[in-house]
This record gives structure tokens, C-alpha cells and sequence, in this order.
């Protein structure tokens, strides 16, 4: 039984690959920008961001993530997202539609596989002759083939935060930046806390303290919420305020500063692609205490 389970597995993928290799000469790949033309058009237009990957596509089909639970209302918003023209707001995709030499051998044999079983299903969603923005923006290191392009996109990356008043919206155990100097560069920090996960069972309340601060026009909302915040840098992008969807980003720069060769856990940090790939039992290994981290912190809704 275990041998012919494995033979009809085998079947399935490779009728989906040459399946795929024949759909993809008849369509046309969605027009991604580069990572620098990405920051330099948020830069440029002051826009907000929210990004869109195999997990939200996912759960627009219906599927369970880690760290968010099969939500039809969610699934519903992002689909709205995604085929949304709304000024300010760039929609952002994974680069990986064509073109993978970039990116190391691990995430070619990913995005290849992905798009094998799901190229069809973001086609549905996409428009011809749209101009999208780089979902991996906050992807700046781990994915890369060479990575002495992090550094500079790093440098390019903080332009977008220079001398900003931030307010994190991020997951309890998140910590964007504590313990490491990436964004030494605000003005200001800030911090919202939510659920790490199903924050979306908490959507409408977020997103009501969020829209009840005073603000004033150097505020920058970065967004770590799975997501939640895809949907959530839309609303508030609606509602004029600068969002930029940027889960990750504190992550992959943790792994850049200490050369990671793999997605290793961050001591007190959220990682659940280090369960994913068996490196870690749980999402948060060990503890981390910073006084100034509590300090920022004006409203908790983790609870």
C-alpha cells in the first residue's frame, strides 16, 4: 500500500509539472517589479504595500496556515485584495513566476513545485498589464542565491522608515527589531500587540484602535500580522493612512546578521519556518527581555 501510495503521488506530480509546462507557454507571467524598483516606487508615491504569497493564497483556497486557522471571511478579504486597483496601494507578488536562477537551490525546487500545482490559481486572480509590486521585500536574505546583494538592499530597504514615526501592528511574539539595530534609523518606535495567532479573530477591533490614534503625517504603520496584515494595510490605505505589510522582515534580518546558512529559531522570537522545517519544536524558543521593547508597547490586544 505505502510503495503504491508513493507511485500515484509520483504520477500526480509529474502530470501537474508537464501539465504546467505546457499552461505557461500559453499565458502570459504577471509583471513583477525588482526589489529596487519596489522601495523606490513606495519611496516615490508614498504608497502602501500588501504582499501575497503561497500562505495567502492559500488560505483564499481554504487552507490552514501555522499560525492562522482556515477562515472563509479571511479568504474572502484577501481575494478582494488581490484584484483591488486602489490609489496608493501597491499589490505585491513573489517574483517567481519565471526566472528562479536567482534564488538558491531550496527555493527553486519550492516556487517550482508551487507554481506546478498553483500557477492556474493566481492566474485567476491577476490582470494583464498590471504592474505589481515584490512580495520580497522583506525577503531580503534567506531566499538569495548571492547573498551579498542583502546588504545593499538592506541599506535601500531603511530608506523607508528614515526619520518616520513608526507603529508596529505585530504578533506578540514578533519584537520587529528589538535586540538589533534595523530600525535605528526612526524617529520613533511604537508598538500595537496582537494575537501571534488567528489575529484575525480580532480584525475589526485592531483595526478600530488603529484608526482611533491621533496621527499626524510622518507616521508609518509597518504590519506584521501573517495575513491579517495584507488585508489590514488595505483598509488603512483606504482610510489614508501609510501601511506597509512587512511580516518577516525582522527575521531574515536576524539571519543576515549572523551569516544563517538555514531558517535557524531566534531566541524570543516568532519563527514558524523553523518548525515547518523541523529545526525547532515550537514557534518561540527561549526568552527575550528588553526594558525599552515594553516601553513602546501602548496597546496589547495578544490576550
Amino acid at each position: 500500500m505505502n510503495v503504491l501510495f508513493k507511485v500515484k503521488k509520483r504520477l500526480c506530480w509529474e502530470w501537474h509539472k508537464w501539465n504546467d509546462k505546457i499552461y505557461r507557454k500559453m499565458v502570459t507571467p504577471p509583471m513583477v517589479m525588482t526589489y529596487e524598483e519596489c522601495v523606490n516606487f513606495v519611496l516615490s508615491h508614498r504608497a502602501s504595500i500588501s504582499r501575497f504569497g503561497d500562505g495567502e493564497l492559500g488560505v483564499i483556497y481554504g487552507y490552514t496556515l501555522g499560525f492562522q486557522d482556515k477562515n472563509e471571511k479571511l479568504g474572502t478579504k484577501l481575494c478582494q485584495v488581490l484584484e483591488m486597483d486602489a490609489e496608493n496601494l501597491l499589490i505585491c507578488l513573489p517574483d517567481t513566476f519565471q526566472n528562479l536562477e536567482r534564488y538558491n537551490k531550496v527555493e527553486q525546487d519550492f516556487w517550482n513545485a508551487h507554481h506546478y500545482f498553483n500557477r492556474r490559481k493566481w492566474l485567476r486572480f491577476l490582470k494583464n498589464g498590471k504592474r505589481y509590486g515584490n512580495s520580497f521585500l522583506s525577503r531580503f536574505y534567506s531566499m538569495e542565491f548571492n547573498k551579498e546583494l542583502s546588504a545593499n538592499r538592506i541599506i535601500l530597504l531603511k530608506k523607508l522608515w528614515n526619520n518616520r514615526d513608526i507603529i508596529f501592528v505585530e504578533g506578540k511574539d514578533t519584537k520587529m527589531g528589538v535586540g538589533n539595530d534595523l530600525f535605528d534609523n526612526a524617529r520613533s518606535i511604537r508598538r500595537i500587540l496582537c494575537p501571534s495567532k488567528d489575529a484575525f479573530d480580532k480584525y475589526d477591533q485592531i483595526l478600530d484602535k488603529v484608526l482611533e490614534m491621533s496621527r499626524n503625517g510622518n507616521d508609518l504603520f509597518i504590519l506584521a500580522l501573517g495575513p491579517t496584515a495584507t488585508v489590514m494595510a488595505a483598509d488603512l490605505c483606504k482610510a489614508g493612512v501609510q501601511a506597509l505589510d512587512m511580516g518577516h522582515m525582522d527575521i531574515e534580518y536576524e539571519w543576515f546578521r549572523m551569516g544563517a546558512t538555514r531558517k535557524v529559531p531566534i531566541t524570543g522570537k516568532f519563527s514558524n519556518e523553523a518548525v515547518i522545517l523541523g529545526l525547532a519544536d515550537r514557534t518561540v524558543v527561549g526568552e527575550l527581555k528588553d526594558k525599552v521593547y515594553q516601553e513602546q508597547i501602548i496597546i496589547d490586544l495578544s490576550e
